[in-house]
This record gives structure tokens, C-alpha cells and sequence, in this order.
């Protein structure tokens, strides 16, 4: 090797390259030997600042993946919420729906019953039915025959002159 001429007049020694050294080998729970150079106080603030270095990042690593799973957890929570508020709007307009048919139903009932009779109307039809006595009524055909026998009484042999006829239809009086 070659020396360098020193600038202040001196001259170095040749430099020879240096072999990496081998740590010693130390068990699971020991202390890792101290970088040469470097004061045992140090060594241990170090390792000390190192391993609380891993603990959080351990405690980050942990608090990365529970952020995840409530991130996961509150996407689903999300899907099946907007699920539950579609059916529940389909629902409502399906009860709306049958809301606004049912209220159509009863206003058509409504005007029904307020054309139908009435309980007075009903007594007063029901006195002038009473009074009148519609069962005792006869037919023209029965006046006809009622009539043609009280005339064959009277005068034997005379020939009647009311026969069966159909009955024309009656027309009927609105009260």
C-alpha cells in the first residue's frame, strides 16, 4: 500500500484493511454487548429507547388493524342500514298505497249511505205499510174474477165478459 504524503509534514502509517468482526454470540435473554466506543450508560438508553420503539409500534400495528375492522365493521353496519331504509320506503309507499285506498273506499260508502234512506224515512215507509196493509191488496185479475162471479150469481147464464188477460206491467210511482 501506498502512503499518503501528510499535509503537515508527517507521514501515516499504511492502512490495513479491517475484518468485521464477529459479536460474540449471547443467548435469548442477555444483553446485547455495547458498540465499541460507546459507554455502557449509553449502550442501555439505547437498547432501552429501542425496545420502547418496538412496543409502539406493536401498539400501532394493533391499534392499525382494530381501525380497520371497525372501518369494516361500520362499512357493513352502512350497507345494511341503506338496505333496511329502502325496504322500509318501499314498505311505507306500499302503506301509502293501501291507505289511500282504503280512504277512497270509505268516502265511496260515505256517499252510498248518505243516498240510502234514512231511520226516519225508514218508520215513516214503514207506519204508511202498516196502515195500508199491502198483503190484503188484490191483482186485476182477481177484481176481474171477483166481479164476473158476483154477476153470475145475479144473472145465471150470462156470458163474462172480463177473461184472464195477461196483466200489463205496472208502472212504478217513486214516493
Amino acid at each position: 500500500m501506498e502512503t499518503y504524503p501528510n499535509p503537515y509534514g508527517q507521514q501515516q502509517p499504511p492502512q490495513q484493511p479491517q475484518q468485521p468482526q464477529q459479536p460474540p454470540r449471547q443467548g435469548f435473554f442477555s444483553k446485547p454487548a455495547p458498540p465499541p466506543g460507546m459507554s455502557p450508560e449509553l449502550a442501555e438508553g439505547l437498547t432501552d429507547t429501542i425496545r420502547r420503539l418496538r412496543v409502539l409500534e406493536e401498539r400501532y400495528a394493533t391499534l392499525h388493524r382494530k381501525v380497520q375492522v371497525n372501518e369494516q365493521n361500520s362499512l357493513l353496519k352502512h350497507k345494511k342500514m341503506e338496505s333496511d331504509i329502502k325496504r322500509l320506503s318501499t314498505e311505507m309507499k306500499e302503506i301509502r298505497d293501501n291507505f289511500s285506498e282504503v280512504r277512497d273506499s270509505i268516502r265511496m260508502l260515505v256517499k252510498e249511505l248518505q243516498s240510502a234512506a234514512k231511520r226516519e224515512e225508514v218508520e215513516i215507509l214503514k207506519r204508511y205499510i202498516n196502515l195500508w196493509e199491502p198483503l190484503h191488496f188484490v191483482t186485476r185479475n182477481e177484481v176481474s174474477k171477483i166481479i164476473d162471479e158476483m154477476l153470475d150469481e145475479k144473472q145465471p147464464g150470462r156470458k163474462p165478459q172480463f177473461t184472464d188477460r195477461p196483466q200489463a206491467p205496472r208502472r212504478e210511482q217513486n214516493l
